[in-house]
């Protein structure tokens, strides 16, 4: 958790999470040019790399805060991230997005109420995400 790669991942992970806490108000307020293909393209490409980000953080070792020393047996490294920041982690990587603009003509044959409640779902969701900040 201290080397030099850790360290330039969580910088990239942290610039990732700043784009995304520009580009996710925009999508909310759904404004027209969200709506353009380039930005579901971004978004795929900052999922791919928080998936990656969950891959990374189950072979990371961390810091036991009671005994205030370093655990690296990735047994144990797996059990505390699965207890800890796993599963807001796994949610917050879903491709939303991509699942709303593949069932969008499904969604947007039933009632408006209905569809703008499965949208505002969708993206509840990946404020899941920004918890980490």
């Amino acid at each position: 958790p201290h080397s030099v790669i850790r360290l330039y991942w969580d910088y990239f992970i942290l610039l990732n999470m700043l784009i995304t806490s520009i580009t996710l108000p925009l999508q909310f307020a759904e404004f027209a040019f969200m709506k353009n293909l380039g930005w579901l393209y971004l978004d795929l490409a900052l999922n791919f790399f928080f998936v990656f980000d969950l891959v990374f953080n189950f072979h990371t070792g961390y810091v036991d805060m009671e005994n205030r020393e370093l655990v690296m047996n990735i047994g144990a490294t797996r059990k505390h991230y699965f207890r800890t920041w796993f599963f807001p982690d796994a949610i917050s990587t879903v491709p939303f997005d991509l699942i709303y603009f593949l069932l969008e003509n499904q969604i947007n044959s039933h009632p408006e109420a209905f569809a703008t409640g499965i949208r505002w779902l969708f993206k509840c969701l990946r404020l899941i995400r920004m918890c980490r900040l």
